[in-house]
C-alpha cells in the first residue's frame, strides 16, 4: 500500500479538513502506477514480412503505451495514416511489413513505455533486425571428375547474409544426410567432402543456403565416377629363340576403357614386325638379338594411368668362331685342339673321341700337378683340348660340340671314322673337319642332337722320339 502527505491549508477549519482527507485517502487508493507485464524480445524478420513486438502493461488507471526506437518516439497508425506501423490495443507494436532501405529502416532498438496519472515504467530493450540472403553465391561447385576410392570435393561458399546462411547438399534432388554419412561432411564454410568415393555417388549436385530470409541454389553440377586402369593381365618375362614369334598379353579393364599403348626401354618398336592384337597383345615376329629389351604395356584414362612390363630374353644358338685344325705331334710331345663357340646364354664346349662314350667337360683351373690332379688329356675354361703326352694309343678322331639352352652345334650324327693306320714311317696327328652330319643323327653322350656338323680332329701318332 502506498501512503501519501497531505498538506492542509492553515484557513480550514477542522471539519473541512476531515472532509478533504477522506475524500483524497479514497482517491490515493484506487490508483496504482504502471508495471510491465510482458517486455519484448529480440526477434529477426525478412524484409517485407508483418513483425510484431509485444509489450503489455497494468495499472490504475490502465497505462498508455508509447513505442520508441533508438531513443526515438515510433509515430504509429492511425496517428500517422502513412505509417504501416499500428499500436494494438494490448499495446504491442504490429509492422504490417518490415522495411529495409536507405530511407526508412525498421532494424533497431526498441522499448515500450507506459504512463498513467501515477508514474511512467519503461520495459526493458528488444533488437529487431532484418533477415538478409543476398544473391550471388561466392563460390559455386563445378563438374568434376575423381577416381573410384579417392576423395571428391565440391566446393561452395554460400551468399552473405543475415542470420549467417545454413548450407545443405542435394543429389539428384535429395537432401544428403550429411550428420548420418561416415563419408560425407561439410567443411569450411559449405564445401561438400566425399571420402571413399564409390559408383553410385556419380550424379548432380546443388548446393542450397537458407536463413530466415529465404533459400538460394547454385546451378547443378555433375560428379563423374570413374575406375582407375588396371591389370586383369599382364606380360611374362619371355625367353626365346632368334627367329621365333613372341607375344606378350595386357589386358586391362577401367571406366573409361583406357587406352593402350606398348613400347620398350631402348629405342623403338620393330614397326615391320610388331602387330598390337585386339585384346592388346604385343606380338612381335621373327626375333632377332636386338629385340632382347624390357617391353612396357601403359594403360590411360581419365583418373589415371597403370603400367606393367615384361623382359624378352633372345638365345641365339652356339656358332664356332674358331674350329679344331689338323695336329702333328711325335711320341712324348704334347698336342692341342683349339675349339671355341659363341652365343647366348654361352655355349658349353665339351670333347668326345672315337668310340669313347666319356665327355670331356672344360676345367675351370689349370691342373696343379699334385697326385690325383696329373691329367693327361684335359680341357681348359676356353674349351681347348691338352694332350700333354702324345702317345699311340691316344690317336684317332677327336670332336666337339658347343652345347647351350638354345641348343647345340656339332652334335650331329656320331664321331667321325677314325682313318687307316699311316704306314710306320709316317705317324703323326691330323684332324680334318666331319663330312655333313644327319639331321636327325646324334651327338656325343649327353649331348643333344642337333643337325650340323660337328668339328673333329684326327691324331696320328708319329715315330717316337729318340731318347
Amino acid at each position: 500500500m502506498n501512503f501519501w502527505r497531505v498538506n492542509f491549508s492553515p484557513s480550514l477549519d477542522s471539519k473541512e479538513k476531515h472532509k478533504i482527507y477522506r475524500e483524497d485517502s479514497c482517491l490515493i487508493r484506487s490508483s496504482r502506477s504502471p508495471r510491465i507485464t510482458e517486455h519484448p524480445t529480440d526477434i529477426t524478420v525478412p524484409r517485407s514480412e508483418p513483425a510484431t513486438l509485444n509489450c503489455k502493461a497494468e495499472g490504475k488507471p490502465p497505462p498508455t503505451i508509447h513505442w520508441f526506437k533508438d531513443g526515438q518516439l515510433v509515430r504509429t497508425s492511425p496517428g500517422d495514416p502513412k505509417s504501416q506501423r499500428v499500436l494494438l490495443p494490448t499495446g504491442s507494436l504490429f509492422f504490417l511489413r518490415v522495411v529495409h532501405g536507405k530511407k526508412e529502416d525498421d532494424a533497431g532498438v526498441y522499448w515500450c513505455q507506459a504512463t498513467n496519472e501515477v508514474g511512467t515504467v519503461t520495459s526493458s530493450n528488444a533488437t529487431l533486425e532484418i533477415a538478409v540472403l543476398r544473391d550471388d553465391f561466392r563460390a559455386v561447385p563445378v563438374d568434376t571428375v575423381v577416381a573410384a576410392g579417392e576423395s571428391a570435393l565440391l566446393e561452395c561458399v554460400p551468399p552473405k547474409g543475415h542470420p549467417e546462411p545454413l548450407v545443405r547438399w542435394r543429389r539428384n534432388g535429395q537432401v544428403i544426410k550429411v550428420p548420418e554419412s561416415h563419408r560425407h561432411e561439410v567443411v569450411d564454410e559449405g564445401t561438400l567432402l566425399i571420402r571413399h568415393v564409390q559408383q553410385n555417388d556419380g550424379g548432380q549436385y546443388t548446393c542450397e543456403a537458407w536463413n530466415l530470409a529465404g533459400s538460394k541454389t547454385t546451378d547443378p553440377v555433375n560428379l563423374y565416377v570413374h575406375i582407375k586402369p588396371s591389370f586383369l593381365r599382364g606380360p611374362k618375362d619371355t625367353v626365346t629363340l632368334t627367329e621365333r614369334k613372341v607375344e606378350f598379353e595386357c589386358q586391362v579393364s577401367g571406366d573409361p576403357a583406357p587406352q593402350v599403348t606398348w613400347g620398350r626401354l631402348r629405342g623403338p618398336l620393330p614397326e615391320e614386325r610388331t602387330e598390337i592384337l585386339d585384346d592388346h597383345t604385343l606380338r612381335i615376329a621373327r626375333v632377332t638379338a636386338g629385340d632382347e629389351d624390357t617391353y612396357v604395356c601403359e594403360a590411360v584414362n581419365v583418373v589415371g594411368t597403370a603400367k606393367t612390363n615384361a623382359t624378352l630374353t633372345v638365345y641365339t644358338a652356339p656358332e664356332f668362331l674358331v674350329r679344331p685344325q689338323d695336329v702333328k705331334a711325335t711320341a712324348g710331345s704334347s698336342a692341342a685342339f683349339e675349339c671355341l663357340a659363341v652365343g647366348r646364354p654361352p655355349p658349353l664346349v665339351v670333347w668326345s673321341r672315337q668310340d669313347d662314350h666319356n665327355l670331356l667337360l672344360p676345367r675351370q683351373d689349370t691342373p696343379s700337378g699334385e697326385p690325383g690332379d696329373q691329367p693327361n688329356v684335359w680341357v681348359n675354361a676356353e674349351g681347348t683340348l691338352i694332350i700333354n703326352q702324345v702317345r699311340r694309343e691316344l690317336a684317332g678322331w677327336y670332336s666337339c660340340a658347343a652345347v647351350s639352352a638354345a641348343g647345340s652345334l656339332g652334335g650331329a650324327g656320331a664321331a667321325g671314322r677314325a682313318g687307316a693306320d699311316p704306314p710306320p714311317a709316317a705317324r703323326h696327328l691330323r684332324a680334318a673337319p666331319q663330312p655333313d652330319g644327319d639331321p636327325g643323327g646324334r651327338g656325343p653322350p649327353g649331348v643333344p642332337g642337333g643337325g650340323r656338323p660337328r668339328p673333329q680332329g684326327h691324331l696320328d701318332q708319329g715315330p717316337p722320339r729318340p731318347s
